[in-house]
């Protein structure tokens, strides 16, 4: 067909379904969410490229082993990855917090959920899900403790000193009174003395 109308309306479809497919990669990248699946009779899997920019790994390097992605997990959070997995292999859903292994670059936190999928039979074959980069929520959550923190020290600061500055504010007027009392008559006050 010669016809312009339709070849502009096929280059544009064209175009229109390349920006499509690339909106999963673009709202995982903005989002710092990874997905992830892994074949249990296997041990194999496939991970998102985000998952593999979270980890600081080449995606030409492959998919990393199960035991090379728990060194890539902070040393006192890999017990937890490791019993979150084999909960979901019994069939439950979990969701749980683990860090990244400071040793290879910043520390991270994040978020994991992992889904069971079963056959037909009920077993459950593969898990897949997905690890979100939290660390920017982390540091939130502190610098809002920090604050709270602060303020509850403020309130307590501003009662002591009002605690403090009641028998103070009576000592000073006593000694006002006694001041005044001397320059008008100090008779009686050299009988205290």
């Amino acid at each position: 067909m010669d016809d312009p109308t339709f070849q502009t309306n096929t280059a544009d479809h064209a175009e229109k379904a390349s920006q499509e497919g690339n909106r999963p990669r673009a709202a995982q990248e903005r989002a710092k969410l990874g997905s992830w699946e892994l074949d249990l009779a296997t041990q194999t899997g496939s991970w998102s490229a985000e998952m593999f920019r979270l980890f600081n790994c080449d995606p030409a390097r492959g998919v990393p082993t199960l035991a090379e992605f728990l060194e890539m997990v902070h040393p006192d959070d890999r017990h937890l990855v490791e019993e979150g997995l084999t909960r979901a292999q019994t069939g439950e859903p979990v969701t749980q917090e683990f860090r990244s292994n400071p040793l290879r670059g910043p520390l991270q936190h994040f978020n994991a959920t992992v889904h069971p999928i079963r056959n037909g039979d009920g077993r459950v074959l593969h898990l897949r899900g997905t690890i979100q980069d939290i660390s920017s929520l982390i540091e939130a959550k502190r610098a809002l403790d920090t604050a709270e923190r602060q303020a509850i020290l403020g309130r307590v600061a501003a009662s002591v000193a009002h605690e403090i500055n009641n028998p103070l504010l009576a000592i000073k007027t006593r000694l006002h009174t006694l001041k005044r009392l001397w320059l008008t008559d100090p008779r009686p006050l050299k009988s205290w003395i």
